[in-house]
């Protein structure tokens, strides 16, 4: 073999060693497939590069093209458009519709390792709505990495240990002007507690010998109660013996009470008459002492205090009183 047939034949097997190459990577980056565009503003691009993944619901239909900013001096500060490289097509051939009201989310890679993909939010409505055009633009929302809620949640203990600390050390002033001042007022009250316990050891001093003989007239006393106890007992014996004498003498009283019943009542009509004149005579001395020498206009008829109704007289009981109730 020539030398210039060797050459023909190595150039001929680098040129098939680049094309299997470039249909390699044409079937598995997607190079042959059909892509449409559509762009994504966020407010920051930190973490996204580009060949960033976008996905739609966990399968990859998509890349990140190119980072570009948008400056509008009108919109404060700047803000970035991403274009994001979409598959026409699912790998069965469907084609792929996004809804309008699709998001856009960043998220930060499972478990510690950096990065982020960017995850479309089809909205929860059929696909019969209107769907976005190649070249239309979507909202993006990003959600903060594990650690990134770290960190947050570092700076909000922080500040709350900070806060803390700071009314610890407030609270701990507060204690110790109030020690202070309780340590201020024991010092002057001292001097009077002192004399109050001192005045209050000589009045004990004092009232000792009148406790040791209350204590001693307690003791003769409970000496002296088994007597009291006796003489209780037979005054009470004696006191029920009255008592019988007693009901006796009230029934004889009642059959003279009712035998004289007619006398009393108009005794007791004529004191009730006399008891209201003589109201009268002070009621109209006292109001104008005059009367007393011009005389005291006596009390109309009617004015008079009502009469007890005179009864006749019941008839008596026998004048035997019963007998006493006999003695327990």
């Amino acid at each position: 073999m020539t030398r210039r047939t060797a050459d023909t034949l190595l150039g001929l097997l680098v040129v098939a060693v680049v094309g299997v190459l470039v249909f390699a990577l044409s079937r598995t980056q997607g190079w042959a497939e059909r892509r449409f565009s559509i762009f994504m503003i966020t407010e920051s691009v930190q973490d996204l590069s580009l060949d960033t993944r976008v996905y739609l619901q966990g399968l990859e239909v998509g890349r990140v093209q190119s980072l570009a900013p948008l400056v509008d001096p009108s919109m404060g500060r700047p803000r970035f458009v991403a274009n994001l490289r979409l598959r026409r097509t699912y790998d069965n051939g469907a084609p792929l519709i996004l809804p309008t009201g699709t998001q856009a989310e960043i998220r930060p890679l499972a478990g510690l390792a950096t990065g982020t993909f960017i995850a479309l939010e089809v909205p929860v409505r059929p696909y019969a709505a209107a769907a976005l055009s190649p070249g239309d633009t979507i909202a993006a929302i990003r959600r903060p990495g594990s650690l990134e809620a770290l960190s947050q949640v570092a700076d909000s203990l922080k500040d709350q240990v900070r806060d803390v600390l700071h009314d610890t050390q407030a609270l701990l002033e507060r204690l110790n002007q109030t020690v202070n001042l309780a340590n201020t007022h024991i010092q002057q009250v001292a001097p009077e507690v002192r004399k109050t316990m001192s005045e209050a050891q000589a009045t004990l001093a004092q009232l000792r010998p009148t406790l040791d003989q209350a204590t001693r007239l307690l003791e003769s006393a409970d000496q002296r109660l088994g007597p009291i106890h006796d003489s209780l007992t037979a005054t009470l014996t004696a006191a029920h013996s009255a008592l019988t004498r007693l009901d006796t003498l009230s029934l004889a009283a009642n059959s003279v009470l009712i035998q004289n019943q007619e006398a009393i009542r108009r005794t007791m009509s004529n004191i009730l008459v006399l008891s209201a004149k003589m109201d009268h005579f002070v009621d109209q001395v006292s109001r104008k002492p005059l009367k007393m020498l011009s005389g005291v206009k006596p009390l109309p008829p009617e004015s008079l205090p009502q009469l007890f109704p005179v009864t006749p007289p019941a008839q008596a009981p026998s004048s035997q009183p019963p007998s006493p109730p006999s003695q327990p």
